[in-house]
């Protein structure tokens, strides 16, 4: 390795864990898209959002402010697929739990046109996305063989998987549950952006997937 590469390492993981004791987690989220070692990993920009989905409670915004008591409850349940809400096994529940959208309110996010880093909208509370959504998550083999608990688990993302990210509540509108979104408001969305949202949806069905048959495993092995 060499000492440029070092030193670009050293670097980000200095300007991640100030970040971290600062609890500014879009400053942490950028020091991670840096990270050489980050971009090796094949990690994108949208999976780094998921892992720091898993932190606590986040930095205030520029105006002093915490958002975390303001939670995002999506549309009205009118479809079983509506960004709020989905039925297992007869029971309506919330896609996106408030302890889950908490975590994400004030954090930056990464902008599907420009392909950059933005800071979240002041007083507005952030819609947290299923990068790979609820309506293809349910489709996956097996995942109707499970019980509700570990269906719950698994769409709340309880395994850590890295499948939420934040999103202004437009540009989670217009994604819906598309697994080929490509425009919003009649533009194109960043060709970068674009392919990264792809690759990264393979990534995390693959992952759930792997979940889904762990659990179908091991419940027929209590039977």
């Amino acid at each position: 390795m060499g000492d440029s590469l070092k030193a670009q390492i050293a670097r980000s993981s200095e300007n991640a864990r100030i970040a971290r004791d600062n609890r500014d987690y879009f400053s942490l989220g950028m020091a991670y898209s840096e990270n050489p070692l980050m971009q090796m990993s094949g990690l994108g920009d949208l999976a780094v959002f998921g892992t720091l989905g898993k932190f606590g409670k986040l930095a205030p915004n520029s105006t002093g402010q915490y958002l975390g008591s303001r939670v995002f409850v999506g549309q009205e349940v009118d479809n079983l697929f509506g960004q709020g809400g989905a039925v297992i096994n007869g029971k309506v529940i919330r896609t996106v739990p408030a302890d889950v959208s908490a975590r994400f309110q004030g954090m930056g996010y990464l902008d599907p046109i420009s392909n950059t880093f933005k800071s979240a909208p002041l007083n507005k509370t952030m819609a947290v996305d299923h990068i790979y959504p609820v309506k293809e998550i349910m489709n996956l083999p097996r995942f109707n063989k499970l019980t509700t608990e570990q269906q719950m688990s698994i769409i709340h993302d309880r395994m850590e998987i890295g499948n939420f990210q934040p999103l202004p509540k437009t540009f989670n509108s217009s994604k819906g549950s598309k697994l080929d979104w490509a425009t919003y408001r009649k533009s194109n969305l960043n060709p970068v952006y674009e392919q990264s949202l792809i690759d990264t949806q393979i990534d995390i069905e693959r992952a759930i997937q792997r979940q889904i048959n762990e659990f179908y495993k091991s419940n027929k092995g209590k039977k």
